[in-house]
């Protein structure tokens, strides 16, 4: 008996280390307000890896892409980063996170919540569900969108871009 509950402790320890390796909302958050190479060092170190770099442009935010528990053959993750940056501020950087498991998606809009963003509207765009919460600096905008994978299945993830509140309203807001 003792062995059986000391096995299901290892493995519970297993389990919880393995995914312990993704990012809580609170980490992101932080992220966006980081520099550049300080990012890449951190999620290195979180096992995740870099897909994509573009440099910014006059009309444009530079972007950088990395993706978790990445497929060796495709391109088929468990999450998805990115972060958008500026050669000259990094005030307004702004990073968006994919997630593909339910359980993330329910975990980030309760901590959404008991951070004390506000849900401003929802909608549906381009097929998208769309909810924007707000706190009084900073922006969430969480989209829902599924995807068919074959003939039977249907995919659904979920995105978290965030961004400082007037960059939202100066850009984003109707």
């Amino acid at each position: 008996m003792l062995r059986k509950i000391l096995f299901l402790v290892v493995i519970a320890l297993f389990n919880n280390n393995c995914d312990a390796q993704n990012l809580t909302l609170d980490q992101v958050l932080n992220l966006r307000t980081k520099q550049l190479s300080y990012i890449d060092e951190y999620l290195t170190t979180k096992k995740w890896s870099m897909i994509s770099a573009e440099e910014p442009t006059d009309d444009k935010m530079g972007i950088v892409s990395f993706a978790y528990n990445k497929g060796i053959y495709d391109d088929k993750a468990e999450s998805f980063i990115n972060f958008y940056y500026s050669s000259i501020s990094d005030l307004n950087n702004r990073i968006s996170i994919q997630v593909n498991k339910s359980s993330n998606y329910n975990i980030y809009i309760a901590r959404i919540k008991a951070l004390g963003y506000k849900l401003q509207k929802s909608y549906v765009e381009d097929g998208d569900l769309v909810k924007i919460y707000q706190s009084s600096n900073t922006t969430i905008k969480v989209s829902t969108s599924t995807q068919k994978d074959d003939f039977t299945s249907t995919k659904t993830t979920h995105s978290f871009f965030i961004l400082t509140t007037t960059s939202y309203n100066l850009n984003y807001n109707d």
